[in-house]
């Protein structure tokens, strides 16, 4: 949301902006060097969320799979786990994408988050694999009454 107010507010980047940008969406672009300090704060808000969104993507995936090493999880649950954390990333990468110019002249900082999204994107890949399997989410075992479970309410192990 934060990124979408800089772009709708003009407190973005020229070199970021397109054509289209400005001739269709129309968005004007401040001077610079006007508003100065609100555009470094709303920097600094953007890297602090797009942070926020990296670190639960990799904590949401980690409580996946201890509950899927404890038996403690279901189908349906680890695929809600696995759209969290694929939209956690989406979102980091979207900041990602404003905040370029910024991370060209703090090159630890994009090192810190590529090392980040780079074990987000393992784990999601690793929690991908046994999702594609034919096996995975399609048997239908009963309860103890006899009541007949869908794919999706089976454990996940």
């Amino acid at each position: 949301m934060a990124v979408i107010i800089a772009y709708i507010s003009g407190h973005i980047d020229a070199d970021l902006l397109n054509e289209v940008d400005l001739k269709v969406i129309r968005i004007r672009l401040l001077p610079p060097g006007r508003h100065r300090k609100i555009n470094v704060t709303l920097r600094h808000v953007i890297l602090a969320l797009s942070d926020q969104q990296m670190v639960t993507g990799i904590a949401i995936l980690g409580a996946g799979f201890n509950g899927l090493q404890s038996h403690t999880i279901q189908v349906y649950h680890f695929h809600i786990v696995l759209y969290l954390a694929w939209m956690s990333s989406s979102v980091h990468l979207s900041a990602l994408g404003f905040l370029r110019n910024f991370f060209k002249s703090n090159r630890p900082l994009l090192l810190w988050r590529m090392t980040g999204m780079l074990t987000l994107m393992i784990l999601l890949f690793v929690g991908f694999i046994p999702t594609v399997s034919n096996d995975w989410g399609i048997q239908t075992p009963w309860d103890a009454v006899g009541r007949d479970l869908t794919g999706w309410a089976v454990p996940a192990r």
